[in-house]
C-alpha cells in the first residue's frame, strides 16, 4: 500500500503545528493529527514509514523502524524526539511533503534550536537621554545620592518614564564620578512581544566579553565559573551598567554582583519582591503640574498657556505616562495647525481596541498612508535596532524616501535614531505597532518585507564574504543581477559588514522562518558557514544551521547539517559533528565532490583513528576527480599528506605537500595553499629542518595578512613557537604560545588552545621554570581529556613527566610516561611512544638500574630511526655514556 491522503471530509486540511513552545506541545499537536488521519495504529504508522522508505531507495538495513518506536513519539514528558522520524510519521498521516517543513520548524521552536533569547547585544556606551524631561526631581535627587557600589531598581508600570529616569540618572551619575571600569547598557527584552526575554547567562557572557574576556575563554568556562569571574572583575572595578526592561529577579540575579564599585541601575515593570538588598524606586504617573511641564517643554508653550482646560485633559487622557504625553507633544509640534482642543477631541474619539494607548492611536492616525505603512513594517524587524539600510530594504523604498519616513517617524518619537544611525522603536510603540500590523497589514505585504530583509542581509553577507575570500568557493555567489542591489556598506567595507551584519542577520532569519522563508534563511546559512566557525562566532551559527536544517529542501538540508557539523567540530563536539554529517548523508549527496568525506576523515584525525582519516580523504580525493574538480583534489591531498605526517610517512607526506602547494598556487586557492604551508611547517619542525619550517610560518602570515580570518594565526604561533623551542629560544617560544592560546580562546579553537597549553609548558620547561611548567601541562591534560585529543594528551602527560623527573619526583613521572605510551600505541602515535621510552629510560636511570634504562633508550631510538628524527642523535648519546649516579628521590605530594 503506497502513502495516501488522509484525513475528515469536514476538516480536509491537516492541523498545523504552529505555536508549539515545547516538545510535550508538539506530542499534543502529533496527536491531534493522528485523530484527524481516522487514527491509524501504530503499527500501521510504521508500516507506511517503511513504505515510504523503500521508495525512497533507503537501504533495506536501514528501513525497518518498530511500532514501540513510533508510540514512542507520542508520548509526554520526552527529552527529545529525532526530528526526521517526526517528519516520516506527520508524512504518513497524511500531511504534504511541502507542509511537512511547518513541523519542522515548529521541531525547532520546541526544542529550543531556534530560540534567539542568547542574542544579546551589549552598549559599551549610554544612550543619551532626551532633552524633553519634567517632575521627578525628588526621585533622581535620591537616586543619584546613592554612593559607589550601590545597586539600584527602577519599577513601574509600561510608559511610566523608567528608563528616560535611568537614562537623565545616568548622566548625572557620569558628572559626578569617574567611571574607569565602563558604562554598559542592555535591553534584558523583558516584555518584548515580538522577542524572547534575553538569556541572563548570555548577558552573563556578553558582559564578560564586554570587559575584556575573550569570548572563547567564556564559552569553556561553567555558568559557575562565569559567575565567579564577574564577581571577580566587579569586585575591583567603578563601572556603570544599566540593565533594562528586566522581566523578574530571575532574569537580573545572576547579573548583579555583590560586591562592586560603580553603579548597578534595574529597571523592570514590576516590583523585584525577592531582591530585598536593592532599593527600589516605584514611579507613578506624573502629577498634573509636571505633566503640563512636560507639554511646555515639547514645543507647544504657547498652546498650553492659551488653553489650560484642554491642557489638563491632554494630561488627564495621557493618565500621566511621560511616553503618551511626549508623543502627543510631538504630533502637536509637527501639525501647528492643530489646536489642543482638536488633539482632544481625537484621543477621546480613540476606536475601542486602541484605547489602551490613545496617545499613541492618534499619532499613527495622524500620518500619511506611506508613514503608517513604514511603522508597521519595521515592528517586523524584532532585534534590539535596524540600520538604515535594512530599514530601506524593508520599506522597499529608494533610501530619499527612506530617510524622510524615518524623519517623520522620528519627530513623532514613534522611533528613535541611535547613536550608529540604527533605528530604535520603544518597546510599547513595537507592542501597538504589532497590534496594528495583524489587523491592518496582509500576510502577503508582511511575507513579502520579511522576504525584502532576509535578501537585504543575504545579498550583503554574499557579498562581503565574495571580497574578503574571493577564491573560496564554500559558500554561494552573488547572482551578477542583484550586484547592484548589495548595501554600500558592505562594498565600502566588507569586513566590518561581517562584524557587524551577522547578528542581525540570524535575527532576520528567524522571523523569516516564521513566515515560511526557508529558501533564502537556507542561502543565509551557506554563505555565512565559514566565516561564522573561522571567527568563532559558534553560537550563531549554531542557531543559523539549526533553523535551515529544517527546510524542506533536501540538498539545502544536507548543506545545513554538514555547516553545523563544521560548528560542533571547532568546538570539539565530534560525536555531534558526526551525527550531523550522518543526518547530512541521509538527506542527501554532497554537491560538493569529497567535501563530506574531508569533514569526516578531519574529525577522524582528530581523534587519533589516523587510518580511518586517511580512508575517508582518499574517497575525497577520488570523488573530486571524478567530477574534475581541482581545488577539491588539492584539498583532500592536504588532508591525506597531513594524516601521513601523523603516521610519520614522511617521504609520502613532503611529496604531496609539494604537489598541493603548487596546485594551490595556481589555482589561486589561498585557503588551502595557506593550510599546506601549516601543515608542512609542523612537519618540517619535527623533521628538525628549521629553517624551511620558518620559512612556512612566514608564507602562513604573508596570506593571512590578505585573508580576513584569523583561524590559522593562533596554530602558526605555536609552530613557530615549537621551533624556537628547538632552537634554545625559550623566551620567544614561550611569547608565540601565549599569543596562540589567547587568540585560539577568543576564537573558541579547541585543538590550538591544547596546542597552546601544552607548548607553554614545555617553553616554561626549557627555560628552567618547572613549577609555572607543571600548571600549564596539567592544564593540557585535562582539555584533552575534555575534548578527546589523545595526541596533545601524549605530548603534555610526557611532558610533565619529564619535569617531575627533573624534580626527583620519579614514581609520578613514571606513571605519567608509562600512560604517555599506552595512549600512543593505541592510537598509533609514534613520536609520544619515542618520547615516553625516552623518559621511562631516564626514570630506570635514576633508579640504577641501568640496563632497564639503555632497553627504554633503545626502543627510542628504533622508534625515532623510523620517524628519521633529529631527536635519535640525542638518544645515542644516552646509551653511550657511562653509568650515571642515581639521583636522590622524592615523592609528589612533598614537593612543595
Amino acid at each position: 500500500m503506497g502513502m495516501r491522503a488522509l484525513g475528515h471530509p469536514d476538516t480536509p486540511r491537516p492541523p498545523s503545528p504552529v505555536g508549539a513552545e515545547s516538545l510535550d506541545d508538539l506530542v499534543n499537536m502529533l496527536r491531534e493529527l493522528r485523530e484527524w488521519a481516522g487514527a491509524p495504529s501504530y503499527a500501521l504508522i510504521a508500516q507506511r514509514i517503511k513504505q515510504h522508505r523503500e521508495q525512497r531507495g533507503m537501504h533495506p538495513g536501514r528501513r525497518q523502524v518498530s511500532r514501540a518506536t513510533v508510540y514512542d513519539c507520542f508520548r509526554l514528558g520526552r527529552a527529545r524526539i529525532d526530528v526526521e522520524l517526526l517528519t516520516e510519521i506527520v508524512q504518513a498521516l497524511g500531511v504534504p511533503p511541502t507542509e511537512a517543513v511547518a513541523w519542522r520548524q515548529a521541531h525547532a521552536t520546541a526544542m529550543g534550536s531556534a530560540s534567539t533569547a542568547s542574542v544579546v547585544e551589549i552598549h559599551q556606551s549610554i544612550p543619551p537621554p532626551s532633552t524633553v524631561f519634567a517632575g521627578r526631581q525628588a526621585e533622581l535627587d535620591g537616586l543619584s545620592a546613592r554612593p559607589l557600589g550601590s545597586t539600584l531598581a527602577v519599577v513601574g508600570m509600561a510608559g511610566i518614564g523608567k528608563t528616560e529616569l535611568t537614562l537623565q540618572l545616568t548622566a548625572r551619575l557620569t558628572r559626578q564620578h569617574s567611571y574607569t571600569g565602563g558604562s554598559y547598557f542592555v535591553d534584558l527584552r523583558g516584555y518584548d512581544a515580538s522577542r524572547q526575554p534575553a538569556d541572563p547567562y548570555a548577558v552573563l557572557r556578553g558582559l564578560l566579553t564586554a570587559v575584556g574576556q575573550p569570548a572563547g575563554k567564556v564559552n569553556r568556562l561553567s555558568v559557575d565559573q562565569q559567575l565567579s569571574e564577574w564577581s571577580a572583575w566587579a569586585r575591583d572595578r567603578s563601572f556603570l551598567l544599566i540593565l533594562d526592561n528586566a522581566t523578574d529577579e530571575n532574569q537580573v540575579r545572576p547579573l548583579l554582583p555583590r560586591r562592586h564599585r560603580g553603579h548597578v541601575i534595574v529597571t523592570s515593570r514590576r516590583r523585584l519582591a525577592d531582591l530585598a538588598h536593592v532599593p527600589q524606586t516605584e514611579l507613578q504617573p506624573l502629577a498634573l503640574d509636571d505633566a503640563l511641564e512636560l507639554l511646555t517643554q515639547a514645543a507647544v508653550a504657547a498652546r498650553v498657556t492659551d488653553d489650560p482646560t484642554s491642557a489638563a485633559r491632554l494630561a488627564e487622557l495621557c493618565a500621566g505616562h511621560p511616553l503618551d504625553l511626549t508623543i502627543v507633544a510631538a504630533h502637536l509640534g509637527q501639525h501647528p495647525a492643530w489646536s489642543l482642543e482638536d488633539q482632544v477631541r481625537r484621543l477621546e474619539s480613540t476606536p475601542r481596541g486602541e484605547s489602551i494607548r490613545p496617545a499613541l492611536a492618534v499619532s499613527y492616525r495622524a500620518l500619511n498612508p506611506d508613514e503608517q505603512r513604514a511603522l508597521r513594517l519595521l515592528s517586523l524587524y524584532p532585534g534590539p535596532s535596524i540600520s538604515a539600510e535594512a530599514a530601506t530594504s524593508l520599506l522597499d523604498r529608494d533610501p530619499e524616501e527612506a530617510a524622510k519616513l524615518l524623519a517623520t517617524l522620528d519627530a513623532e518619537h514613534l522611533v528613535r535614531h541611535d547613536e550608529r544611525g540604527g533605528v530604535r522603536l520603544h518597546d510599547l510603540v513595537r507592542e501597538y505597532a504589532t497590534w496594528v500590523t495583524r489587523h491592518e497589514e496582509s500576510f502577503t505585504e508582511q511575507r513579502a518585507a520579511v522576504r525584502r530583509l532576509i535578501e537585504y542581509y543575504v545579498r550583503g553577507c554574499a557579498y562581503a564574504f565574495q571580497q574578503v575570500t574571493p577564491a573560496e568557493d564554500h559558500a554561494p555567489r552573488l547572482p551578477a543581477d542583484h550586484a547592484h542591489r548589495v548595501p554600500t556598506e558592505a562594498v565600502s567595507d566588507p569586513r566590518a559588514w561581517l562584524d557587524a551584519g551577522h547578528q542581525p542577520a540570524v535575527v532576520a532569519a528567524t522571523v523569516a522562518m516564521e513566515y515560511g522563508l526557508s529558501a533564502p534563511v537556507a542561502e543565509l546559512s551557506a554563505v555565512l558557514a565559514l566565516y561564522l566557525a573561522e571567527d568563532g562566532h559558534l553560537a550563531q551559527g549554531e542557531i543559523l544551521h539549526r533553523l535551515a536544517t529544517t527546510v524542506e529542501d533536501p540538498q539545502h538540508r544536507a548543506r545545513a547539517h554538514r555547516d553545523l557539523s563544521l560548528v560542533h567540530q571547532t568546538q570539539g563536539r565530534h560525536s555531534d559533528a558526526i551525527r550531523q554529517l550522518e543526518l547530512a548523508t541521509a538527506a542527501g549527496p554532497d554537491p560538493l565532490p569529497g567535501r563530506t568525506h574531508n569533514i569526516i576523515g578531519g574529525i577522524y584525525n582528530e581523534l587519533g583513528r589516523l587510518d580511518d582519516a586517511v580512508r575517508h580523504f582518499v574517497l575525497a580525493e577520488d570523488e573530486a576527480r571524478a567530477a574534475n574538480d581541482d581545488v577539491r583534489v588539492a584539498r583532500s591531498k592536504n588532508n591525506q599528506a597531513n594524516a601521513y605526517r601523523h603516521l610519520w610517512r614522511l617521504e609520502e607526506a613532503e611529496k604531496l605537500f609539494a604537489e598541493v602547494v603548487e596546485a594551490s598556487a595556481r589555482l589561486g586557492d589561498t585557503l588551502n595553499l595557506q593550510a599546506a604551508y601549516y601543515n608542512r611547517a609542523v612537519m618540517f619542525e619535527a623533521m628538525g629542518r628549521c629553517d624551511e619550517a620558518l620559512h612556512d610560518v612566514d608564507a602562513v602570515v604573508a596570506i593571512a595578512g590578505q585573508h580576513p580570518f584569523r583561524g590559522i594565526l593562533p596554530a602558526s604561533h605555536n609552530i613557530r613557537g615549537l621551533i624556537y623551542q628547538r632552537l634554545g629560544r625559550y623566551d620567544e617560544a614561550h611569547s608565540h604560545h601565549q599569543r596562540a592560546l589567547e587568540t585560539a580562546v577568543d576564537l573558541d579553537d579547541a585543538s590550538t588552545v591544547g596546542e597552546s597549553l601544552t607548548g607553554l609548558g614545555r617553553a616554561l620547561a626549557g627555560a628552567g621554570r618547572l613549577d609555572e611548567s607543571i600548571t600549564y601541562f596539567e592544564r593540557a591534560i585535562a582539555h584533552a581529556r575534555e575534548f578527546d585529543a589523545p595526541y596533545n594528551e601524549g605530548n603534555a602527560l610526557n611532558g610533565l613527566g619529564s619535569v617531575l623527573r627533573r624534580q626527583g619526583l620519579v614514581d609520578d613521572a613514571k606513571a605519567l610516561h608509562t600512560q604517555a605510551r599506552e595512549l600512543g600505541e593505541r592510537f598509533g602515535d609514534v613520536e609520544e611512544i619515542a618520547r615516553s621510552h625516552v623518559g621511562l629510560g631516564h626514570c630506570a636511570s635514576a633508579y640504577g638500574d641501568r640496563r632497564r634504562a639503555v632497553h627504554h633508550w633503545e626502543l627510542a631510538l628504533a622508534r625515532y630511526g623510523e620517524m628519521k628524527a633529529p631527536e635519535a642523535e640525542a638518544v645515542r648519546r644516552l646509551i653511550a655514556q657511562p653509568r650515571p649516579a642515581p639521583i636522590g628521590l622524592r615523592t609528589r605530594h612533598t614537593r612543595r
